[in-house]
């Protein structure tokens, strides 16, 4: 191997990666962006819950943050669709591991969707009960005496659910 092609191999690969890295770097800060603009607009809709809020402007910040790869991929100079079809082998595969984890997801997306339960409420579920500080893709996080309680979602979706402020709620109204 010569000098000449290794050095004509190190501009080639060298400008690649670094736009690689100028377009994660623009990315990155395009997709918090992308995240806060979700977020501020779905605050302003009458009638949206913020748990709801936060989650789908998280999707958009990672749905924005995949496209980046992909952007990324293409740039470096791997094939796309060779690594989509390794990348759905090893998501069957990790599936499959995590199912426990993926049911928790699951169920936070069903809470997410049906809230049967508001941030500030005070719930009992599987015997813990306690003011709801937080609701997130796996965990429902509860807070009674000072103390956090942390539950997963497929506790709380799979199991009977107490809410001591719905009806409460109701009667100040």
């Amino acid at each position: 191997m010569n000098i000449e092609n290794l050095g004509a191999l190190l501009i080639l690969y060298g400008t690649r990666l670094l736009g690689a890295v100028v377009v994660a770097l623009i990315g990155w800060w395009v997709a918090r962006v992308v995240e806060r603009a979700a977020l501020r607009g779905l605050s302003r809709t009458p009638h949206m819950d913020a748990m709801v809020a936060g989650f789908i402007a998280s999707v958009a910040r990672y749905g924005a943050l995949v496209l980046i790869g992909l952007i990324i991929i293409q740039l470096i100079g791997i094939q796309a669709t060779s690594l989509i079809a390794v990348v759905g082998a090893a998501s069957l595969a990790i599936g499959l591991a995590l199912q426990g984890t993926l049911s928790n997801l699951a169920a936070g997306v069903m809470l997410l969707i049906f809230h049967p339960f508001r941030v500030g409420d005070e719930i009992e579920v599987e015997g813990k009960r306690g003011r709801v500080k937080s609701l997130n893709l796996f965990m429902t996080e509860l807070v009674n005496d000072n103390v956090q309680i942390l539950l997963p979602n497929g506790k709380v979706w799979g199991a009977p659910l107490t809410n001591f402020s719905t009806y409460s709620q109701a009667r100040a109204a």
